[in-house]
């Protein structure tokens, strides 16, 4: 079975994490009627640079399960990227850059959400596909030169384009959307149900 992998870091934004990941990871979904049956559920793999264990932005502590250097496109799912304030400091992210990259290339889903979306734009993944973020200014303060994707920039909750995934730190739920849908969690009418109770 593949996984899907979490990047995690020092900071990151843990409440971006908190739609998505139940539904990846439980068998079935219960919302007032009968349970309804998955199409697929994958383990949930947290990860980190050198396996070192980090802290969430709200202090939540967290062990990774592998180091980036363990994880491969071979058994992944999915690769997501929560946000938080070290995305900005490219010294700090630069061991999964490589991993974003080959995941890429080998037709792996990304998942960005936030800050998370600056390492795309640093790779030059967003010159040509359509995305989202927080703002396409802070792509273009963080990214320098290497971010020519602006015109792309769609102002929308969250864009999925070529299995990259893109999303602003504010819409979690549309983040969890378009990732359930990527990975074929549940039938489409219960994706819409679930995103009616959550975003009211």
């Amino acid at each position: 079975m593949k996984n899907a992998y979490v990047y995690l870091h020092n900071g990151f934004a843990d409440w971006e994490l908190g739609y998505v990941l139940p539904e990846i990871a439980r068998p079935s979904l219960k919302m007032g009627g009968p349970d309804e049956l998955k199409r697929n559920t994958f383990p949930v793999k947290t990860v980190s640079i050198g396996k070192q264990p980090v802290t969430s932005m709200g202090g939540l502590k967290v062990v990774p399960d592998f180091s980036l250097e363990e994880i491969s496109s071979r058994e992944a799912a999915i690769l997501i990227l929560p946000g938080g304030e070290s995305w900005q400091n490219p010294q700090n992210n630069a061991g999964i850059a490589e991993k974003i990259q080959a995941f890429h290339e080998q037709k792996i889903p990304v998942a960005a959400i936030c800050g998370a979306v600056i390492s795309l734009a640093r790779l030059g993944i967003l010159n040509s596909i359509k995305h989202t973020g927080n703002n396409v200014e802070e792509l273009k303060e963080n990214a320098k030169d290497r971010y020519q994707g602006e015109a792309l920039f769609q102002k929308q909750n969250a864009v999925i384009d070529q299995g990259i995934i893109t999303a602003g730190g504010v819409h979690p739920v549309d983040f969890a959307v378009e990732v359930m849908k990527t990975l074929n969690l549940y039938d489409p009418p219960v994706i819409d149900g679930w995103y009616n109770v959550f975003k009211g």
